[in-house]
């Protein structure tokens, strides 16, 4: 039985709801003291905050009893209190309701309730979640280089080549809020990610889910599932099941679902019109001509999803013959009477955002120019979304949502007391993806820095997590399951005469330095590379309107030519007026055509400078 003293010390540390967990598992003022790291997941304390309130709390406790002789601290708080980040001043959305009446019941499918959903301390809740090996990985003998060591550690076991040609593996560990491994269901992923939010719509949230990572990771997966058990369906759900109850009758559902190609937005449910994101005198962003319909039921979510995915435009890439080259966008916004019963107001919104693939450029240099142009937007649009979500994550009062289309039609999801955004980086397995994988999971390391505080704290316990954890030495990465024949793994951590020896290296952060100069080179290439494609579409929107503005004019003064014609036909008509008018048009016609062929001329400089660069940066590779 726990004592009334580690009740009390937990009360101060912020996590008495654990209180119970410590009764369950008879944890006395002894024992508690005696607790490690690696005894965390016993008691489902696995946010990291709340590990490191724990930590500091224990080590408090102990620091207290050696001054006070070996006696086993008072039941009084401790004097010092833990971290402020313990420390929850508002309501959080992760937190689970003690009212089942107000809680959004569990979808129709089966939920496993085994699965940690800890409590979030802020507005940025990062996962990861992998997928599993597929049939074609297993039979180019790849292997599983991805280990989930914990809820919230994941580790990538990369395989490199030393300068002398020495193959090594080096491990990378990453911690977020959340990781889940390859036999996570849609559902426990959704249980634990966007159901906890959708009472917040209700509330005037905007909410915001992202699935982010590189083509073929399960990004599409996560949120469309089969059918209805994506995050898509899900949620719908349990929004409908929510409006059937008395206290929302006056609220409706719509839905709408657009795609973001190239910095162009597409109604996708409105045969892909194309649509503009406007800033009205409130400096709101509109999307004007977007079609929203309403929505009674689940299956109507269901059957819009299904419209708009079929008409989302694809593109290829060497990563997928197949690879959304867009970012879809599905919003489910519920509406309300207006203050005073005036009009109609938004009460919430939730989005989800199924981004583009996050290719590295590499994969894209040797496509055609309408790909490397797709894959420069599409970086372009993912850095601004990161800066995007880290400001208002650390409450900058500057939020830079103009960098890009995506974050300016997301502008509301950004600003304000009641949004929250929860991001998914869905990872590959297998080691072919491994540079990919590695450049999403340091993107989402990035977008939320969860080692934010002390550092000498942290050091302690990713020092103390090091050394309670089994060893993973070179049997980490996971070999592909038995075949009848199967040639030696490329990548393993034995030795052997012919390939050499194999090591894994922890954090292995080695650069070739005789490669310096070269990766300076090529940083700058890339830059001015992308700088020049950004150039390029923005000058192909301005050619396009000149062209349309040319036909116009053309149009006018041909209009003139034909009453020109007209006049001077006309009985005791004037020539020399007829010629100088002609000669005047003619003159107009011509100044229009040079003005347009210059704009056409270097437009065309541009795309073969772009062709040439590109064609650089493909020998270099």
């Amino acid at each position: 039985m726990s004592s009334s003293n580690v009740f009390n010390w937990l009360n101060a540390a912020g996590l008495s709801k654990y209180h119970q967990a410590f009764v369950s598992e008879g944890i006395d003022d002894d024992s508690f003291l005696r607790l490690t790291i690696q005894d965390y997941n016993r008691f489902g304390i696995t946010a990291i905050n709340e590990r490191k309130s724990l930590f500091q709390l224990i080590q408090l406790l102990k620091s207290q009893q050696q001054a006070d002789g070996g006696q086993a601290p008072s039941s009084q708080a401790p004097e010092q209190e833990p971290p402020r980040s313990a420390k929850f001043d508002t309501v959080d959305p992760y937190m689970p309701h003690t009212d089942d009446n107000r809680r959004p019941p569990p979808s129709t499918a089966a939920r496993k309730k085994d699965t940690p959903c800890y409590v979030s301390g802020s507005k940025i809740r990062v996962v990861v979640r992998k997928r599993p090996m597929n049939k074609k990985e297993v039979n180019n003998h790849e292997i599983d280089i991805i280990t989930v060591d914990s809820d919230d550690i994941v580790s990538i076991h990369e395989p490199k080549v030393r300068v002398d040609l020495t193959k090594y593996i080096a491990r990378h560990r990453f911690r977020f809020d959340q990781v889940f491994d390859e036999d996570c269901a849609n559902e426990e992923v959704y249980r634990c990610t966007a159901q906890p939010l959708i009472e917040s719509v209700f509330q005037g949230g905007r909410v915001t889910c992202f699935a982010y990572g590189q083509t073929g990771s399960g990004k599409t997966f996560t949120m469309m599932g089969k059918r209805d058990d994506g995050l898509y369906g899900l949620a719908g759900q349990d929004i409908f099941h929510l409006l059937k109850q008395p206290q929302y009758s006056s609220y409706r559902a719509t839905v709408s679902f657009f795609e973001i190609y190239c910095d162009r937005l597409f109604d996708l449910l409105n045969n892909r019109k194309r649509v503009e994101a406007l800033e009205d005198h409130s400096q709101n962003i509109v999307i004007h001509g977007l079609k929203e319909f309403d929505a009674t039921c689940a299956d109507d979510v269901t059957a819009a999803i299904d419209a708009g995915q079929n008409a989302r435009s694809t593109g290829t890439t060497s990563a997928n013959a197949d690879s959304s080259r867009s970012h879809a966008i599905f919003q489910i916004t519920l509406k309300g009477p207006g203050k005073g019963g005036r009009g109609e107001r938004i009460i919430g919104r939730f989005s989800f955002i199924d981004l583009a693939g996050s290719e590295r450029g590499a994969d894209t240099q040797n496509s055609d120019r309408q790909t490397r142009m797709e894959g420069a937007k599409i970086n372009e649009s993912l850095l601004a979304l990161k800066e995007c979500i880290r400001a208002m994550d650390q409450q900058h009062n500057h939020l830079p949502f103009r960098g890009s289309k995506l974050t300016m039609v997301l502008k509301d999801s950004f600003i304000g007391e009641n949004c929250h955004t929860v991001m998914i980086a869905n990872v590959s397995p297998n080691s072919g993806s491994s540079e990919n994988t590695l450049n999403t999971l340091r993107y989402a390391d990035r977008v939320k820095e969860l080692k934010k505080g002390d550092d000498k704290v942290n050091k302690i316990i990713d020092k103390a997590i090091d050394q309670n954890k089994p060893k993973r030495v070179a049997a980490a990465p996971k070999p592909a399951p038995k075949r009848p024949v199967q040639p030696k793994p490329a990548w393993r951590g034995v030795t052997d005469d012919d390939e050499g020896m194999v090591k894994e290296e922890e954090n292995d952060d080695e650069e070739d330095v005789d490669d310096g100069d070269d990766n300076v080179e090529e940083d700058e290439l890339a830059k001015t590379h992308e700088e020049l494609i950004t150039r390029i579409l923005d000058e192909e929107d301005e050619f396009i309107t000149a062209h349309r503005q040319e036909v116009e004019d053309m149009m006018e003064l041909v209009k003139k030519e034909m009453q020109l014609l007209a006049d001077v036909e006309e009985p005791g008509a004037d020539i020399d007026h007829y010629i100088r008018s002609l000669d005047k048009l003619l003159v107009q016609k011509l100044k229009k055509i040079d003005d347009l062929r210059k704009k056409l001329v270097g437009f065309q400089d541009a795309l073969k400078m772009e062709e040439s660069m590109s064609k650089t940066r493909s020998k270099r590779q």
